[in-house]
């Protein structure tokens, strides 16, 4: 499973224009995961199917954001490690570390 919020709509439909009878009609999505990138293209029937399974994605991506509100990972800025803090309504903030007492050698 892949989950809606580490997950975009990259393609849907035909490279150009409408798509003309016979042509075969993709989409692609993007997942971020612990492991790296994942990409996966999925191929639809109709152009109706090709709507639907698109609009239900982008949906659910933002459904889900709206949920879980914010994300936090660590990660590193100019070589120093920091937090990156993703909310759905302020944007994102990437925020130093805060060292213990223990990690600058003194006793709590």
């Amino acid at each position: 499973t892949f989950p809606l919020l580490a997950t975009r709509l990259v393609h849907s439909g035909p490279d150009r224009g409408s798509p003309h009878s016979g042509t075969e009609l993709f989409f692609a999505t993007r997942t971020g995961t612990r492991l790296g990138i994942e990409s996966h293209l999925f191929r639809a029937e109709t152009t109706k199917d090709l709507s639907l399974w698109t609009r239900h994605i982008v949906n659910g991506c933002h459904s889900s954001a709206e949920m879980i509100k914010e994300v936090t990972t660590s990660c590193l800025y100019h070589s120093q490690e920091c937090r990156l803090v993703i909310h759905y309504e302020k944007g994102f903030s990437v925020l130093a570390e805060q060292k213990t007492t223990d990690e600058e050698g003194g006793e709590e």
